[in-house]
């Protein structure tokens, strides 16, 4: 892994302000398996800055998913094997719904209003 001592912040790898590390081990076979950064209060608050100015960003958006978030959100929710994905598949499929229609009941305009 080449990003061992970065901490991805703000959609980028970045050096950690702190230059402390943390040894790795495999449990299995107590081998060192690299050093990771460890971040201190600086580095923190730098994530959390960023997190923020993302979150003000993206609270501003509107409510409706696009296709892709659809599509991310339905990726994420296919299941932990190739049988429990393929089951949610064809249960989609039987029940004509797709992404968070069923759960969520609402037309474009409901949203709108929240």
């Amino acid at each position: 892994m080449e990003n061992l001592r970065k901490f991805y912040i703000n959609g980028q790898w970045v050096d950690p302000i702190s230059t402390r590390t943390i040894q790795v081990v495999n449990p299995a076979t107590e081998e060192k398996i690299g050093d990771v950064a460890l971040g201190n209060a600086d580095d923190v608050d730098r994530a959390v800055a960023a997190a923020s100015s993302a979150f003000e960003k993206f609270s501003q958006s509107p409510a409706i998913l696009g296709t892709s978030m659809k599509s991310v959100g339905e990726a994420m929710a296919i299941g932990r094997n190739f049988k429990e994905s393929f089951q949610k598949a064809l249960s989609s499929l039987e029940i004509g719904f797709s992404g968070l229609d069923r759960i969520f009941d609402l037309n474009k305009q409901q949203i709108e209003k929240k």
